[in-house]
């Protein structure tokens, strides 16, 4: 459902996890199709691609968290949406 869209923005999907601990969690790794460094507007970029994907699939908007900028791996970084 995301793929396209993210891929389309220049981004590739590493990893998609939903987390259903307390606070249910989408899990998204992104990395640049041009592996350059993801930037904390990257990942911006990348939240506001699923947001709207999901309002349209879901009906609500999620509440996004900031990115975790601690998990940088060959210029990955995690973003997170709730």
């Amino acid at each position: 459902m995301i793929d396209p869209s993210v891929v389309d923005a220049g981004y590739d999907l590493v990893r998609v996890q939903y987390v259903d601990d307390r606070r249910k969690t989408l899990q998204i790794m992104i990395e640049r199709r041009d592996r350059r460094s993801i930037t904390v507007d990257d990942c911006a970029t990348v939240s506001r691609i699923v947001s709207t994907l999901l309002i349209k699939k879901v009906g609500r908007w999620p509440t996004p968290k900031k990115p975790d900028l601690s998990r940088n791996q060959r210029n990955v970084i995690g973003c997170y949406i709730s």
